[in-house]
């Protein structure tokens, strides 16, 4: 489906992040039959009720989720990242623990050895 819209009431990448809203896709799964949905049609989306604020205040709100975005990806690479370290030092750990490179019995036991 394509959607024509009149460019002067609509940012186009606001209407992108509307309809990809949590809520707007449980509305069309629910509309769906099986595990996917045919076709959207026209009718369904003329049935929506959208908030549609004025042009200059949709692009304020796509720049500041933009800013949001950029924000959260780079916290999700920094916490891959960290994830990815912390695998390396556990294996690496094992390897030692293992090979015996490291004494990993209690404390206990090795005052008495």
């Amino acid at each position: 489906m394509i959607l024509r819209l009149d460019q002067g009431d609509f940012n186009p990448e606001y209407l992108s992040l509307y309809l990809s809203l949590g809520v707007l896709k449980q509305y069309f799964e629910s509309l769906s039959i099986g595990a996917i949905m045919d076709s959207l049609s026209s009718s369904t989306l003329l049935a929506l009720s959208m908030l549609v604020p004025p042009v200059q205040e949709q692009n304020r709100i796509v720049t500041f989720l933009e800013g949001r975005k950029e924000s959260l990806d780079t916290l999700t690479a920094e916490a891959q990242r960290a994830i990815d370290l912390l695998q390396e030092r556990r294996t690496a750990l094992i390897s030692a623990a293992v090979t015996g490179q490291i004494d990993v019995r209690p404390a206990s036991e090795r005052a008495s050895a």
